[in-house]
């Protein structure tokens, strides 16, 4: 996926915004996609996270 790893402080939460903004998108896209059957969330990753970086 061509990700970027930064590492961050554990005590100054604001340098990890842009992650933790990708994280709950994510989440929430899976939780609607995956709706019916939960336990195919591993196969639309890849779908979500191409949808993410191309708008």
């Amino acid at each position: 996926f061509m990700v970027a790893h930064y590492k961050t402080t554990p005590y100054h939460p604001q340098e990890n915004g842009t992650a933790e903004a990708f994280n709950k998108i994510l989440s929430h896209t899976l939780t609607k996609i995956c709706d019916v059957g939960r336990h195919v969330w591993d196969e639309k990753v890849s779908a979500v996270f191409w949808a993410y970086i191309t708008t």
